[in-house]
Formats: structure tokens, C-alpha cells, sequence
């Protein structure tokens, strides 16, 4: 340690409820972080849990591995069946959200689900990690959106704490994480949707700073970030629209590409170079099946996503992390 200050070098690996990530170099926190922590936000394997299918909710979780192109197999079941809010992970163990319940997996081993805590209210957020801590924001608490940031440590089990606020109370968010700030775009507030872009520095307490915009106001999107580039794709529109921001440079949102498929009540989840996108649903012309459809991108590149392979199910309003085997 000098002048009160952690180097920890990091090897380069790697809501309305239910709409639904590592870095080489040196990571800088003040003593008295939350680390030492794993400073991995995503991994190898991508997990998609929970979520509606055609007979309603499911608390089945999906897996795949990344790199590669397949059908997902199964890794077990969540605690509840039901809709989820969004996942995060320290590379390690991966959180599962669900209104006022977080639950964990150790990602490289299949197996179900076991309780972590609760949120201080339950909203329905999207989540953040640094590879230490999650921060939760957002959802609902009647009469509106809730601007609430919660955090809990990845590594221990317990109830989350008071962080701070975002700029906009709203719901329907996602978020995604990074070795210093947590992101959050989007959402749904009481007169439509926002487009406001909000961040945080995660190893500290405190309210959200404006980043940014969206090109338009969504919610019901997939987000996950590595550190050069965060991605945001699909949302109620529904649409196809795939976005990107450099995390580190506050600004607005630039397009990507396309999915393979419109939709919204999407997931994702990412390796160090490749994001993938679970399910959704397509409500244009009253109503569409839940899709069962992964894709893919390559993320430091642009372009539209191609085919990656199944889930196990059609399923939308699933909570999706990745992290190492």
C-alpha cells in the first residue's frame, strides 16, 4: 500500500422488474474499499435465470459458454419461480435480483440457487459490479419510479446498504459495471421514458452523476460492459437497436448495429470480447412469443449480431451474468 491507496494489478480474463459484466492494468481504490475482491465483473460463462415462459415463470437458470456458438444446458434453479430484475457478478460468484430478494451461484459449479439478503425495499433494479460490490438502482415503489442505490459486497451474504441516488427516479433499467464506475441508462418514469444515462464510482457512496444520453428513451433492454466499451441493446418498442459508450468518457450513446430479432425484455452478458443476448419478447402488433434466440456480438468492433444458439426455453424478463470456470 502507498499513500493510502491499493494498486492490485488485474489479469485481462476475464427492471420494472425483470427487463432484463475483466480489465488488464491496474485497478485504484481507497484503503478502507470493499476489496480484496476478485476485480472481475465478468467471465467465461454467461447464466440467464429466471423469467416468463409460455406456462409462466420459471426459476430455470441457463448456461453457456461465451466463446463459443451452442444451445444452452442447464445449471439449476433459482430460489422462486419468477420474474427477475438483473444479475451481477465478481467473476466468481453471480447475484440473481429479484424485487427484494438477492441470491447467489458460484458460477463454475451447476447448481441452484442459495439466499444472499435483501434490498433495503423491493423495486425491481438493475445492478452494477466492480468485481467487489453490486450496487442495485432504481424500480418502482409506488406512486413512481424509486431513485434508490443499494449495495452489498459480492463475497460475503447479507442486506444490502444505503449508497446513494440516482439523478432520475425510474424503472425498467439495466445497468453494467466496471473496474471504477457502475452505469445505468434508460428507464421507464410516470410520463414515458427517459433517456438519461447515470454513473457512479462504486468503491464510494454517494449520488449519481449525469454520463450521458441514450439515443432514446427505452426500457426493458440488455447492458453489460468490459472496460473499453459498454453496450446497450434492444428495449420496449420494441426495438433492434444496439448502442454503445465508452465507460470511462461521459457522452452520449453512438449506434452499433442491429439485433437479429426486435425485441424487448432481453438480457445479456459478455466475455472480454464477445456480448451475447438471451430471449425477449416482440409485442408489435398485440403480442409475440418469448424468443429462445441468442445472439451475439463482437464488442470492441460494430455491426449487427448474429445467431448464436438457443435457450432451453422461450423466455423473457430473465436476469443474465457471466463469470469464470
Amino acid at each position: 500500500m502507498f499513500n493510502n491507496t491499493w494498486y492490485r494489478k488485474e489479469k485481462p480474463t476475464l427492471s420494472y422488474p425483470g427487463y432484463g459484466g475483466g480489465v488488464a492494468g491496474f485497478a485504484f481504490m481507497a484503503a478502507g474499499g470493499d476489496y480484496p475482491g476478485t476485480g472481475e465483473w465478468y467471465g467465461t460463462r454467461g447464466l440467464s435465470g429466471g423469467g416468463t415462459q409460455s406456462g409462466g415463470n420459471t426459476n430455470a437458470i441457463d448456461y453457456v459458454t461465451i466463446s463459443s456458438t451452442s444451445n444452452a444446458s442447464n445449471f439449476g434453479n433459482l430460489t422462486t419461480t419468477d420474474i427477475y430484475d438483473d444479475g451481477s457478478s465478481d467473476g466468481s460468484r453471480g447475484l440473481f435480483i429479484k424485487n427484494n430478494v438477492i441470491e447467489y451461484v458460484t458460477v463454475s459449479s451447476t447448481g441452484n440457487a442459495t439466499d444472499f439478503g435483501d434490498l433495503s425495499v423491493g423495486r425491481g433494479v438493475g445492478s452494477v459490479s466492480d468485481g467487489a460490490r453490486c450496487c442495485m438502482a432504481g424500480g418502482y415503489v409506488s406512486p413512481g419510479g424509486s431513485n434508490i442505490i443499494d449495495y452489498v459486497v459480492i463475497d460475503t451474504t447479507g442486506d444490502a446498504s444505503d449508497f446513494g441516488d440516482l439523478t432520475v427516479g425510474r424503472w425498467g433499467l439495466r445497468g453494467m459495471g466496471g473496474a471504477t464506475r457502475g452505469i445505468w441508462g434508460g428507464g421507464e418514469v410516470n410520463s414515458g421514458h427517459t433517456n438519461t444515462i447515470d454513473y457512479v464510482t462504486i468503491e464510494t457512496t454517494g449520488n449519481a452523476t449525469d454520463f450521458g444520453d441514450m439515443l432514446q428513451g427505452v426500457h426493458g433492454y440488455a447492458a453489460y460492459s468490459v472496460a473499453s466499451r459498454g453496450i446497450f441493446a434492444g428495449g420496449y418498442g420494441p426495438q433492434n437497436v444496439i448502442q454503445y459508450i465508452t465507460p470511462d468518457s461521459a457522452g452520449n450513446a453512438t449506434d452499433f448495429g442491429d439485433l437479429t430479432e426486435v425485441k424487448y425484455a432481453v438480457s445479456g452478458c459478455c466475455n472480454s470480447t464477445r456480448g451475447i443476448h438471451w430471449g425477449g419478447y416482440n409485442t408489435s402488433g398485440g403480442g409475440g412469443p418469448n424468443f429462445n434466440t441468442i445472439d451475439y456480438i463482437t464488442i470492441a468492433s460494430t455491426g449487427d449480431a448474429s445467431d448464436f444458439g438457443d435457450m432451453q426455453n422461450g423466455t423473457r424478463s430473465t436476469s443474465a451474468l457471466s463469470g469464470n470456470t
